[in-house]
């Protein structure tokens, strides 16, 4: 009995361990003039067009032949107080006194 429990126990751990480590995934749509668009594909209407959403839950609806690649991908990581990689707040000034 005491066997079973630890071994449910043990089987329980690994497979939540491997529930929480799986990372988010977007669509990513590429489009032919180079530019990507990221965020969950809503609608795919077959060789006419599909339907994006964005996280501030717009959606944008692009036509097939404007697509280069469609493929899913991380999310970024990001950090807090940066906007695009770039630093938005809590700047700090270094500087030097050269004082003699």
């Amino acid at each position: 009995m005491c066997i079973r429990t630890i071994l449910i126990l043990l089987l329980s751990i690994l497979f939540f361990s491997q529930l929480h480590s799986q990372k988010s995934q977007d669509d990513v749509v590429y489009l032919n003039n180079g530019t990507f668009l990221r965020g969950k594909i809503v609608e795919v209407v077959p060789g006419k067009s599909v339907k994006i959403a964005f996280r501030g839950k717009d959606t944008l609806e692009i036509q097939m032949n404007d697509i280069k690649l469609i493929r899913k991908e991380n999310v970024p990581e990001t950090r807090p107080g940066y906007e695009n990689g770039v630093k938005a707040s809590g700047y700090t000034f270094i500087g030097e006194l050269n004082l003699g």
